[in-house]
């Protein structure tokens, strides 16, 4: 999916992952990567880990790899 996932609303975004039109991974980089573009100016987060997230991710596809196994 070529949408920029950060602007959808949560429940926009949980339909998609339901359905598998995208996976938790790609929303999570989509969002690891707009913080990165706009955390500089905004200050928002005290700090992000990226690294952690994307492996919680891939953890969540392994898991529903699994259950259709």
């Amino acid at each position: 999916m070529s949408a920029i996932l950060h602007g959808l609303t949560v429940g926009e975004l949980v339909g998609l992952l339901s359905k598998g039109d995208i996976s938790a991974k790609e929303a999570v980089k989509d969002l690891i990567d707009r913080i990165s573009s706009v955390d500089l100016k905004l200050h928002a987060y005290l700090s992000v880990d990226a690294e952690r997230a994307l492996a919680e991710a891939e953890r969540e596809a392994i898991f529903k790899r699994a259950q259709k196994a």
